[in-house]
């Protein structure tokens, strides 16, 4: 089961690979595209209304709540209801399990709420990854990956050695006098069959 926010492309390129998967639609994200269109004063008022939308026994009765609700809103916000309309095939397939279950596939926000937790810069990749193991091995929380000082150390080392391969190719031209040399002017060589007029 694939819980998504909406991605067009990530459904399609997912059920290439896994074609019995079933995909969901974040309902928390499909609020917050609901609102996008209405009024800041009636945010209240919507999302209650939208609640037995996606608290519905079955698809039957969800369809039943969506029509009262574009009955009593779609005269002032006709888009919310065709926003859930255009994600009904990828909203339905929830409500097929009890409640305990709908509470963890309903929605992203148990991803992303503990990656927003993270300190910004904490959980960027700081180095590249060593190949000397396997992919899952250089991962950061492998049980067998290497402190990330030691990565660090050994990326500094590689590229010291490198600096030490072009240095002599990084050299400064050497410096010039002030004046013209002639040993660096270019001949001027005189065409064949042209004299030199007499003084």
């Amino acid at each position: 089961m694939l819980v998504c926010d909406g991605l067009s492309a990530l459904p399609d390129a997912v059920a290439n690979v896994w074609p019995q998967t079933v995909v969901q639609r974040c309902v928390v994200h499909l609020i917050r595209q609901s609102l996008r269109y209405a009024s800041r004063r009636d945010w209240p008022e919507v999302a209650a209304d939208l609640k037995p939308v996606y608290t519905a026994v079955n698809e039957v009765q969800a369809r039943e709540r969506l029509d009262e609700f574009d009955a009593k809103w779609g005269h002032k916000y006709g888009s919310i209801a065709t926003v859930w309309q255009r994600a009904w095939s990828e909203f339905v397939p929830f409500l097929a399990f009890p409640d305990s279950i709908r509470e963890v596939v309903y929605t992203t926000n148990s991803i992303e709420s503990p990656q927003r937790s993270i300190p910004p810069g904490r959980h960027r990749l700081r180095t590249l990854p060593q190949r000397t193991g396997s992919a899952q091995e250089d991962l950061p929380g492998h049980p067998r990956s290497r402190p990330l000082r030691m990565r660090t150390q050994a990326l500094e080392q590689q590229v010291e050695g490198s600096a030490e391969r072009v240095r002599p190719a990084l050299r400064r031209p050497p410096y010039r006098r002030t004046g013209i040399d002639q040993s660096d002017q270019p001949k001027t060589t005189r065409p064949k069959g042209l004299k030199t007029p007499k003084s």
